[in-house]
């Protein structure tokens, strides 16, 4: 009896794969802040607020971000956050939210900065440093840029254009407001030269997860945005931006 209950169980864990759930994100403050093992931010306070309401333990673990996307397309049950829904993306995942809204843009030291008007304008005499496999510099490919200069982290982004081996920046309203300092730089030495497109959040879950899985954490998500839940992260974390609202 006690053979065919082990066995029993062990059919059951193997035919739900909520149990091999995996949940990835990236060092991208302030969506996901990591100091030491301790991990903060506005997707990461979303994230645990869904795993609260349905029951869920899952460790959230931190990749670089070129690793994360990777593994979000090839492996199922997998969750990837904070994402960018594009139209390239649309058919790769399972989409939860929006969960907060970002504005893409060019940035520039202070000292060097000279506005843009168009986005074909900065396809000429400057190079520009973007985030290895991240939206913007898919975006930027796919209008034609050849002028990109890819990086492993958006750190060493930051510390090229501080040294000067690159013109321009791109980056986000909300991670230009908190990164520079960790990068020795003093909030406005970096500033906004052309916002080129405004991108909606979320949480992504791979092809082939399991439907109970993305439905329950779907339903959770619904209901943070019913009772409000949803916008009072938002404001708590990002004061100064709009909400997505209801």
């Amino acid at each position: 009896m006690r053979v065919m209950i082990f066995l029993l169980l062990t059919a059951l864990l193997a035919a739900n794969p909520a149990f091999a759930l995996t949940i990835a994100t990236e060092d991208s403050p302030p969506s996901t802040i990591v100091k030491g093992d301790a991990l903060s931010g506005v997707s990461v306070e979303i994230i645990r607020e869904i795993q609260k309401r349905i029951g869920d333990t899952t460790h959230i673990d931190v990749f670089p971000w070129a690793r994360a996307y990777s593994m979000a397309t090839t492996t199922p049950d997998f969750i990837l956050f904070a994402t960018t829904r594009t139209p390239e993306r649309e058919s790769l995942f399972r989409w939860i939210g929006p969960i907060f809204s970002i504005k893409w843009g060019f940035f520039a030291m202070r000292n060097k900065a000279k506005p843009l008007l168009s986005l074909e304008e900065a396809k000429a005499d400057v190079i520009i440093g973007t985030y290895k496999d991240d939206a913007r510099e898919q975006f930027l490919k796919s209008q034609g840029f050849t002028n990109l200069d890819s990086s492993s982290s958006q750190m060493l982004n930051i510390r090229k254009l501080k040294a000067g081996r690159i013109d321009l920046l791109v980056s986000t309203n909300i991670g230009v407001a908190t990164t520079p300092e960790s990068a020795g730089l003093k909030p406005g030495d970096m500033v906004n030269v052309f916002t080129f497109k405004e991108v909606e959040l979320y949480i992504a879950f791979s092809k082939g997860s399991d439907e109970a899985t993305v439905a329950a954490w779907q339903k959770a998500f619904d209901e943070m945005r019913g009772d409000d839940t949803l916008e009072a992260i938002q404001k708590r974390w990002l004061p100064q931006e709009a909400s997505t609202g209801k």
